[in-house]
């Protein structure tokens, strides 16, 4: 019996080895595809990593073109504004320069007025005869106001202008070639 205990304890003992080294193949396979999913994981890691640090690369690139876009549009609205202001100025300037020339224009031409009054006055003062007819130029203006021609308004026909009765009738050199 003994000998049939030790039989059969072989038997458990290869097959307990047999199962051993099944069980070790499984774990060494097992291990190989923790290692190769490991392996692929860490490269995809290095990818994304890299992509994003691209990323970050553009984005930089993309705000530093961006903002110099934005100074270059300060700058330009910069100038408008600048010349807008000027412009601006210059149109009050001219505007005032047109103003006060038309004044002296009018002051000029009312001291021109004046002088030629003056030099009637002086000359009619020397002269009686002069003076006479000064005089009665000023009494026949202030006497009956003019109207726009020239013609006294008494003078004017009063009411609106009267047509004829009849039509008038056509030149004959209308008519002649008439058919």
């Amino acid at each position: 019996m003994i000998l049939a205990a030790g039989l059969v304890g072989c038997n458990d003992g290869a097959r307990l080895a047999q199962l051993s080294a099944a069980a070790a193949d499984r774990q060494a396979a097992q291990n190989a595809e923790i290692a190769r999913v490991a392996e692929q994981a860490a490269r995809g890691a290095k990818q994304l990593v890299a992509a994003d640090a691209a990323a970050r690369r553009d984005m930089i690139q993309l705000q530093g073109a961006l903002q110099a876009e934005r100074q270059s549009l300060a700058a330009g609205w910069q100038y408008l504004e600048t010349e807008r202001r000027r412009l601006a100025a210059q149109r009050r300037t001219d505007a005032a320069l047109a103003v006060a020339v038309r004044g002296l224009a009018l002051f000029a031409v009312a001291g021109l007025a004046l002088a030629v009054a003056w030099l009637a006055l002086r000359g009619a003062a020397s002269d009686g005869a002069a003076a006479a007819a000064w005089d009665l130029l000023a009494d026949e203006l202030s006497a009956r106001p003019a109207n726009a021609l020239g013609a006294a308004r008494s003078e004017l026909p009063a009411g609106p202008p009267q047509l004829p009765a009849s039509p008038p009738s056509p030149s004959p050199l209308l008519t002649e070639n008439v058919p």
